[in-house]
């Protein structure tokens, strides 16, 4: 689940930071994933082609600074 957006100084978006693992917020962690990476499809839902569930988990960890 997409929880925040990082914004360039042009407002555009830059990064994503994604919850993932867990079960209901419990034990997931936070990763930031390039927002070139993802593509829309159906309802205009964001994706991530190629990734399978466990790639986005084997990321680092994500804290804002």
């Amino acid at each position: 689940m997409v929880e925040d957006l990082i914004l360039t100084t042009r407002d555009k978006v830059a990064v994503a930071i994604v919850s993932v693992g867990g079960f209901l917020g419990i034990g997931s962690k936070l990763v930031a994933i390039p927002w070139s990476e993802f593509r829309f499809g159906k309802d205009n839902r964001p994706e991530l082609p190629g990734a399978s569930k466990d790639s986005p988990q084997a990321m680092p960890a994500f804290t804002y600074g």
